[in-house]
């Protein structure tokens, strides 16, 4: 299902907080922290499912079903890697509060990395024999400036 199908009047106020998300990055992948996984849903996780071979499931909300699929936090490095060696690009939303302190309102999260290719810094995450090439361009008033 594209992201231009979702009637966002008919989501729980997580999964509108994840397509609100979604709309700033529809071209990358959304890992979107619930508990103990990340979670990708609609499209996303149709995607990483082909990509490296996780479960593709179904949620269920009234009428509707939506793909999901998900990782262990614990495993992201692993997953993430591997995502990012196939050029993908991870825009990972995490709770930003501690799910055991809220009460009678969704837990807060946000944005608070996003990982491709040219932007690894993670030791883990990079190949010893491989270069990481990044370069940055800026638009001032006189001109641009590269680096």
């Amino acid at each position: 299902m594209a992201l231009d199908d979702i009637d966002p009047k008919k989501l729980t106020p997580m999964m509108k907080h994840w397509w609100s998300v979604k709309q700033k990055y529809p071209e990358h992948l959304l890992a979107y922290r619930m508990g103990d996984f990340f979670e990708f849903f609609y499209d996303d996780a149709e995607r990483i499912s082909k990509l490296i071979g996780i479960t593709l499931t179904k949620r269920k909300i009234g009428n509707d079903t939506y793909p999901l699929a998900g990782v262990p936090h614990h495993s992201i490095t692993n997953h993430f890697t591997n995502l990012i060696n196939q050029g993908q690009t991870i825009v990972i939303v995490d709770q930003l509060e501690d799910p055991a302190t809220v009460k009678g309102r969704i837990v807060k999260r946000g944005v608070t990395r996003i990982l491709s290719p040219g932007t690894v810094i993670d030791g883990n995450m990079l190949k010893s024999n491989d270069n990481n090439y990044i370069a940055s361009l800026v638009k001032e008033k006189g001109g641009f400036g590269i680096a």
